[in-house]
């Protein structure tokens, strides 16, 4: 079979980095994403890959990203089995073969023409996949997606590469065109924008980053009708910890530093109404940093038969362990069930080691349990954990009992319950 020869440049040749950096890491013995198609389309094409800078020692920070969002993703069609894909700026990443929906969703791709020509001649076809040959700032494409399910819009390594007015009127399109969905998407910071001659994947392609995301307050107030359901720092995802001990000992360096920390980030909202049985929150997902003014218009509901929530007392001792120190130890845990979400396990307070706790600036929301502070925790070793801790200080009426309650994120703590 003939090599296909390609000629990029700008944004367009960036994908070609994350490609080949996908394609060493399914060749890693501890391989991230284990992505085969990849694989098979770096030896399809002809091109230096030398010149892309990417080599097995980076692969793994670039492919951690995709990992971050294919978990994200699994999430949303674990719950929405008829729902449609907008994959924009797909470039070449082979992610509706690696997580293969069920044939309820009806997946698009949509890029570049030339790029959307490629990927035509390196991945094979599939049932209700589509790829769309556009620009995404272009507001006629979306008008060839049916508008009668929930929506996943998915961008990952896309937003900087557009102006503000132009990433912002696209979210607003998605936002209107569709009743119910999520936003799901990175960013880089405005730190992150102006430091862009240091990327050298951006400056060998000849691309120009444009917008520069400094928190969800920013989408928010500018996008009408979203709500946060995650954002988090790459440095403090559940992904990150797949990286070497010397990449993450640098994230840590670079964490200690809010401009540098907030740098790279993970975004992701939801839009229209709640739906029963599905959670208000992602289970284990890093909570959102808003300026509370951003929460004032705040939708409540109650629990019921398509969304319940269940709180019992917990037959055993629950003890929590953060760096591996014990940091609450208790017989007196309550579990709280809610929809399709594992168990949660809320320690009185009193049984918590409060001095190792520093209330943080983050909140959350959730319609049925109500608004949450958090906590970060700081062993006695100095290590300390932003935002592993949740509590809902004036919790609704229908789960009153979590109050004067703490619940630990399960990827930032270790929680472990065992018979009395």
């Amino acid at each position: 079979m003939d090599r296909i020869r390609v000629d990029l440049s700008g944004p367009p040749q960036t994908m070609l980095a994350t490609l080949y950096a996908k394609a060493l890491d399914a060749d890693a013995p501890n391989s991230i994403l284990r992505d085969r198609y990849a694989k098979a389309a770096v030896d399809r094409i002809e091109y230096d890959w030398a010149a892309t800078t990417i080599d097995a020692r980076r692969a793994p920070s670039v492919a951690i990203r995709s990992a971050h969002f294919d978990n994200w993703a699994r999430q949303f069609l674990a719950v929405h089995d008829e729902a449609a894909v907008l994959h924009v700026g797909c470039g070449l990443d082979a992610r509706v073969y690696r997580l293969g929906p069920g044939p309820g969703v009806r997946w698009y791709d949509v890029d570049y023409p030339d790029v959307i020509g490629l990927r035509d001649q390196v991945y094979p076809q599939r049932a209700n996949y589509r790829m769309l040959a556009a620009s995404v700032t272009d507001p006629a494409w979306l008008d060839e997606i049916p508008a009668d399910r929930p929506v996943l819009f998915l961008g990952e390594g896309l937003t900087m590469y557009l102006t503000k007015d132009d990433g912002l009127a696209l979210l607003r399109r998605v936002v209107d065109r569709f009743e119910s969905g999520e936003l799901q998407f990175d960013a880089f910071n405005t730190f992150g924008i102006r430091t862009q001659a240091i990327n050298a994947v951006v400056r060998r392609s000849g691309s120009t980053l444009h917008w520069g995301i400094d928190g969800p307050s920013d989408i928010v107030e500018a996008v009408s009708g979203v709500r946060v359901l995650a954002w988090e720092s790459v440095f403090d995802s559940a992904t990150f910890e797949l990286v070497s001990p010397y990449v993450r000992w640098i994230g840590r360096a670079m964490a200690a530093v809010p401009a540098l920390r907030y740098m790279s980030q993970y975004h992701r909202y939801a839009f229209g109404p709640v739906e029963a049985g599905k959670s208000c929150a992602p289970d284990g997902v890093a909570p959102v940093r808003l300026r509370r003014n951003s929460m004032a218009h705040k939708e409540i509901l109650e629990p019921n038969a398509g969304h319940p929530i269940t709180i019992s007392p917990t037959k055993g001792r629950v003890q929590v362990r953060v760096n591996g120190e014990l940091i609450a130890d208790t017989t007196a845990a309550l579990e709280l069930k809610e929809a399709t979400i594992p168990g949660v396990q809320y320690i009185p307070l009193d049984d918590v080691v409060q001095e190792r706790l520093t209330r943080t600036e983050t909140v959350s929301y959730c319609p049925f349990k109500g608004d949450a502070s958090y906590y970060a925790v700081t062993t006695s070793a100095g290590d300390t954990v932003e935002d592993v801790i949740w509590t809902y200080e004036q919790p609704y009426p229908a789960v009153a009992e979590i109050g004067g309650h703490v619940a630990f994120y399960p990827n930032k703590a270790d929680i472990s319950v065992s018979a009395e």
